[in-house]
Order: C-alpha cells, then structure tokens, then sequence
C-alpha cells in the first residue's frame, strides 16, 4: 500500500458518516470508539466501556499490522471526572509499558447518553516506545 493510499472501514456502520479507522502503510487512525458491544449494548459503568472500547480498538489495530504496543497518541474522552481514576486503571492494563503521548479529556456529553467513554489512538506501524527520564520542564 503506498503512502498516498489510506484505507478505511465500512463496516460496522457507525452513527456518523465517518470511519472507525483510517490506515496506510505506516499509520493507523482510530476515532470515535466508544463502549458498545457488537449488539448495541453499553454496560453503566465507565470502567466496563472503557474495557469494550479496548476491545474493539485493539481488534481494529491487528486488521491492520498494528497493535496496542505501537500506540504513540491516545486521547480520552471522560464524561464524569468521577470515572477518571476506573478509566486510568483500564488504560493502564491496556496500554501497559506504553507511555504514549496524550490528552486527558473531561466533556460534558457524548453523542449517545449512556456513553461514558470514548476514545480516538494513534498507532504507528512499527513504533518502538522506550522511557526517556530525562526531565523537560525545567524552572
């Protein structure tokens, strides 16, 4: 696949006229994953659409020579800064070693009222993410 070709899913339909990934040979775009099942279904709790929404994100990334290890942008959208720490505790598990670059997000609402959750990754194919201690803020 060149770089100049980007590919995208059509399937499952999402509400919106966009794709759930868009993808090259380098790069794999996920966005807009929330916490429902393959039925529809969405558990109540923040922690458990956290871990669906892994689920699916991480099913995306493999259907394209990616995977979670290879996640260098992550960002979380929260509707309830009350979640933030259950959330964390299932990025952590999932994202484990990884300190991907991010955004920490605390919104109002969803599209769908029952969304706690969403999440958009970055991954690139081939990424090798080690720790750099060196400090940056500097006074």
């Amino acid at each position: 696949m060149s770089k100049k070709n980007w590919q995208s899913n059509a399937n499952p339909l999402p509400p919106h006229p966009f794709a759930h990934f868009a993808a090259n040979e380098d790069w794999v775009l996920v966005s807009g994953i929330g916490g429902h099942d393959a039925s529809g279904h969405i558990a109540e709790s923040a922690q458990e659409q956290a871990v669906t929404a892994f689920g699916k994100i991480k099913v995306m990334l493999e259907s394209q020579g990616s995977s979670l290890n290879e996640v260098v942008w992550f960002t979380p959208y929260v509707t309830d800064r009350a979640d933030v720490a259950a959330v964390d505790a299932v990025i952590r598990q999932y994202l484990s070693g990884t300190r991907t670059a991010s955004a920490a997000l605390t919104i109002v609402g969803l599209v769908d009222p029952r969304m706690k959750v969403e999440f958009d990754v970055w991954a690139y194919k081939g990424a090798v993410i080690t720790a750099d201690s060196s400090n940056v803020f500097t006074d």
